[in-house]
């Protein structure tokens, strides 16, 4: 049996976690509006990219990432203190940062696992996509 397909990267940096988008009525269009947190669309973003560096440093050597398959997620958060923190919302940050990039939608990480360390000097998260079904 051949070894499953591993994506790879680290991103720099101390983890946000996703933070509710806020709304507000307008009385004269008599719609709602709806505007994400600023911080976690940054720190998406920086997923976003160092997620595409890892893949185009997996297209150097000749893999082509698929998007279509099930995924087995696996981040590991260092933070600069010991407060407790909800990892699963710091964790739905970087999946949502991968949407598009790694994956169509990130409801095809169906196992997701999370840790979270003190790092004081480095804050960061490392993250592991492992391919564990085709469909």
């Amino acid at each position: 049996m051949a070894e499953p397909l591993v994506l790879r990267f680290t991103v720099l940096g101390k983890p946000v976690t996703k933070r509710r988008a806020r709304g507000s009525y307008n009385p004269f269009t008599k719609k709602m509006t709806f505007r994400s947190d600023p911080h976690t669309k940054t720190w998406e973003k920086f997923v976003g990219w160092e997620a595409v560096h890892a893949i185009n440093l997996l297209r150097e050597q000749g893999i082509e990432w698929p998007t279509d398959r099930i995924y087995e997620s696996n981040c590991t958060f260092y933070v600069t203190d010991k407060r407790t923190r909800d990892t699963e919302n710091l964790q739905k940050a970087v999946l949502d940062g991968c949407n598009k990039i790694v994956y169509r939608d990130d409801s095809q990480a169906k196992r997701n696992v999370s840790d979270c360390f003190v790092d004081k000097e480095q804050p960061r998260v490392e993250v592991v996509f492992t391919v564990i079904e085709g469909r």
